[in-house]
């Protein structure tokens, strides 16, 4: 990852892929595209300065991510952290976060935190209302790939009813009770 390709077997240029899109061409002599700049496998540095600057959180403009161990930009643009651990628990992999929408945007740097909105559906002016059988399918999909659930409001304090045109935290309350009843991992952040 840091330097010249060591272990190879077979043809190398077969397949010349390197480490998050970085694609060789041997004729710039071990000099990687990284679709916005260059790597030189050679010394494991880029030659090219990150196209983002120092937005990245990156104190040098020749780095990559602050962190290769918990930090990808795989297009070069927009580095994430992922998130590891949130109220002292672990979290292996994925991770949704559900609750309210303005406690939400807190996981929107981290890489694997998937929420309603960084996942496209909250529904613009004028579109219906997502059906609580479109929510319980994408809630599904995540328990069944093994994400670990955020829960960003005390559930004890979500209401019992519905109430039409109000937004007080029933969609979470059946969100929170489909979990619970497929014994999904749910970390609480409230």
């Amino acid at each position: 990852m840091y330097g010249k390709l060591l272990n190879l077997k077979g043809e190398k240029q077969f397949i010349p892929f390197r480490q998050l899109g970085q694609y060789e061409d041997e004729e710039l002599g071990g000099l990687y595209y990284n679709r916005f700049r260059y790597y030189d496998s050679n010394n494991g540095l880029y030659i090219s300065k990150d196209p983002i600057g120092l937005a990245g959180n990156n104190p040098t403009l020749y780095g990559y991510v602050a962190d290769t161990n918990t930090w990808v930009d795989v297009f070069g643009l927009d580095c994430k952290a992922r998130l590891k651990k949130i109220n002292g628990q672990e979290i292996d992999g994925n991770a949704t976060a559900i609750g309210r929408m303005d406690k939400l945007k807190y996981f929107d740097n981290f890489s694997n935190v998937d929420t309603w909105h960084k996942s496209g559906r909250i529904p613009k002016s004028g579109d219906k209302p997502v059906s609580w059988a479109e929510n319980r399918k994408w809630l599904q999909e995540r328990i069944d790939r093994g994400d670990t659930f955020i829960m960003t409001m005390d559930p004890k304090k979500l209401p019992t009813k519905y109430v039409p045109g109000v937004p007080n935290g029933w969609f979470t309350k059946l969100e929170y009770d489909h979990l619970t009843k497929n014994g999904a991992k749910i970390i609480y952040s409230f």
